[in-house]
């Protein structure tokens, strides 16, 4: 019942997006900011910022379209009931007026392999200005490293043009634009447009890691904090969004330079139209040629930024309007450029408008939601529900107000912003942020992607959008420790010594080895790489016949190497699945089955790692074996214990450990850190 609330239907596009949106996600990151007045939480709003309370009666809500994508993260509506989809896995789709789709472009061939958490893949689309089903489609995707990216380096960024006829894209007909080396495999951004101007302007995130610093990440000339890209304007071009001519380029040449970008002539890469940004994820043009930017912040704050040509938005002297990683930072470069503030801004929590990564959206100029007329409409990844209203104000930041999408559920997270060509929003989100669900579009005068079962049964392999599911402001997390996995293979191990005295020491340090082992995957990126529900209880069975066979201390101790292994693997499945990222919020996790090529849902026996009743269990496991053994295994199985309680004790403080921790790993190290703890 609508009651005494304004329920503005937003009209249903013919969109259909689907797939798995598992968002990213994802995601902390290792480095801090300092507020400059309140360092206890975030601050109370400006009276400039105070939400529009016109908006107060708005609710929103969306008719589902169409299904059956991986990871729906650009959608372009060129011409009435006509809508391109970039499915991060690699595939273009193209919906028609009847709603039918079909895929018109495939680059899975070309691309990095994007299974599991990743935020590479294809990331962006642009169809030229004279589009009319005949024209030029401009794609943006991560490719495996090509001539010119380091070795070290994680990819090749590849900003690529593609012929269309008939609304078929000729894959032949690829020619490459523009590439750029990717230190990193995160903070890619991807967002492409052409502006008002004609020209194709490109988002490109600051290299990746975290605090744009380490690897790939140059000196700037801000000394206070280490790095980087962002206000390096000479070096490279991430950190910025640039300013190509794609129908004008010079003879040899792939693209062109338009004489009015803000360092033609000066000392700088040419390229660059605005910087000192960290992962511009969407940007879009607003009715009246203003150019809104949202970038995704490190540990504390998102931001929108009003974009103009040669300007320098702060990152990383700056998060948002706040000092990043120092007590004090300048508001100027040293030859007095601005840093300039975002009209919009937001904490990671402690108020109604938060959230952990924005998605940038547009200005709304429909007809279907007057309410709406001349307002900022974005959201945050963990949408929960909600989008995010931003009025303008005549001076200061703009106030924002999150606005609720009642009646079909249209899912928890969003993952991008698309306009039809009469203005109305396309809107893609998902209900659930793990990878074995296919999401579905919806409309909102627009599209909305919510995730649904598949209807053919089974699961599908997908990869989770940019800095979704990278944060770690909440603790939601859904797994065991590890040191709670390793006592269970050291109970189960302990019948040992009573069946096989002999064997008991080599038996349980099998275990607790075998149980410790999946988590060592840390280093080597997504928590899919070591973890084998399947192989390794098969792999038991061939050592308990080992053991049968030849009963010796070394096939004893294989073979609760890889019970321990096994029990790991399978106890994930019930307390709630691998993690992707550490302290991210909100993210569902899942265990990948090699053999079986699917995902096992969590079951969520245990809340998350660290909880009471994980420090219980390990407590509890850990009885049988204090009884059975002493000596060194005795005071290693004590040693996982207190381990475990001290773990839930400070669990909660962590992120903040670790981050403040971070500062004092030398830079020539600071590359090695594992990604999982610096990525965001």
């Amino acid at each position: 019942m609508v009651s005494q609330r304004r329920r503005q239907f937003l009209q249903a596009g013919l969109l259909g997006l689907g797939g798995l949106a598992g968002c990213v996600g994802p995601g902390g990151s290792a480095s801090s900011r300092t507020e400059t007045d309140d360092d206890n939480g975030p601050s109370s709003p400006s009276p400039d910022e105070t939400p529009d309370q016109s908006l107060a009666s708005l609710e929103l809500t969306g008719d589902p379209v169409a299904d059956g994508f991986t990871a729906p993260v650009d959608v372009l509506a060129p011409r009435p009931d006509e809508y391109f989809v970039a499915d991060q896995a690699g595939v273009v789709t193209r919906i028609g007026p009847e709603g039918e789709s079909r895929p018109v472009l495939d680059v899975r061939d070309r691309m990095v392999s994007v299974n599991g958490y990743d935020e590479r893949g294809l990331l962006g689309l642009a169809l030229h200005p004279d589009y009319d089903g005949d024209g030029r489609l401009f794609v943006r995707y991560s490719a495996p490293r090509r001539d010119g990216t380091p070795e070290n380096f994680s990819h090749t960024f590849v900003l690529a043009e593609f012929e269309v006829s008939d609304g078929t894209v000729d894959r032949g007909s690829e020619r490459t634009v523009l590439e750029i080396p990717q230190p990193q495999s995160n903070h890619n951004a991807g967002a492409i447009t052409f502006g008002p101007d004609g020209y194709l302007y490109v988002a490109v995130g600051d290299g990746g890691g975290g605090g744009d610093r380490g690897r790939g990440h140059v000196d700037d000339w801000y000394d206070a904090v280490e790095g980087g890209n962002g206000q390096d304007v000479t070096e490279n071009l991430l950190g910025s969004v640039l300013r190509l001519d794609v129908d004008d380029a010079p003879s040899g040449e792939s693209y062109g330079i338009p004489d009015d970008n803000p360092l033609v002539g000066e000392s700088g890469l040419e390229e660059h139209y605005a910087w000192g940004f960290r992962n511009p994820w969407r940007f879009s043009f607003g009715p009246d040629g203003r150019f809104f930017v949202a970038d995704v912040g490190q540990n504390e704050f998102e931001e929108v930024n009003l974009v103009e040509r040669g300007g320098n938005y702060g990152w990383n002297v700056r998060e948002a309007t706040h000092c990043f990683d120092a007590s004090d930072c300048p508001t100027e470069t040293p030859d007095g450029q601005a840093l300039v503030d975002p009209i919009i801004e937001y904490p990671h929590g402690g108020s109604d408008v938060s959230g952990v990564s924005v998605i940038g959206g547009y200005l709304y100029d429909g007809a279907a939601i007057p309410a709406l007329e001349g307002r900022y409409v974005f959201a945050d990844w963990r949408a929960n529900g909600r989008l995010f209203v931003a009025s303008e104000h005549d001076s200061g930041r703009w106030p924002v107000r999150a606005v609720p999408i009642v009646g079909e559920d249209v899912g928890q997270n969003v993952l991008a912003f698309g306009r039809t060509p009469e203005g109305e929003l396309l809107v893609c989100t998902t209900e659930r942020a793990w990878v074995a669900r296919a999401a579905s579009c919806t409309g909102f005068g627009s599209a909305e992607c919510r995730l649904s079962d598949l209807a053919a049964g089974g699961s599908r392999r997908g990869t989770i959008p940019a800095d979704t599911v990278l944060r770690r402001n909440a603790i939601s997390s859904g797994e065991m420790m590890a040191t709670t996995h390793a006592l269970v293979g050291v109970a189960v191990a302990s019948v040992v010594a009573i069946t096989n005295p002999e064997y008991a020491g080599v038996a349980m340090v099998g275990a607790f080895a075998g149980g410790v082992f999946p988590d060592l995957d840390l280093y080597v990126g997504h928590r899919k790489t070591l973890h084998y529900p399947t192989y390794y209880w098969v792999l038991v069975g061939v050592a308990a016949m080992a053991v049968a066979v030849a009963n010796t201390p070394v096939t004893v101790g294989v073979g609760f190497f890889l019970l321990g292994a096994a029990l790991h693997s399978t106890m994930d499945i019930f307390g709630g699945g691998l993690e992707l990222r550490p302290w991210e919020a909100g993210s569902e996790r899942a265990v990948y089955d090699h053999f079986r090529g699917r995902w096992h849902a969590p079951r969520r026996w245990i809340r998350y790692d660290g909880s009471p009743e994980d420090a219980l269990v390990a407590s509890a496991v850990a009885i049988p074996a204090l009884a059975v053994t002493d000596g060194p295994v005795a005071m290693l199985v004590a040693g996982a214990v207190l381990v475990s309680l001290a773990y839930a004790l400070v669990r909660r403080r962590i992120p903040w450990l670790t981050k403040h921790a971070l500062r004092f790993v030398p830079a020539p190290l600071y590359a090695y850190v594992p990604d999982r703890f610096v990525e965001g």
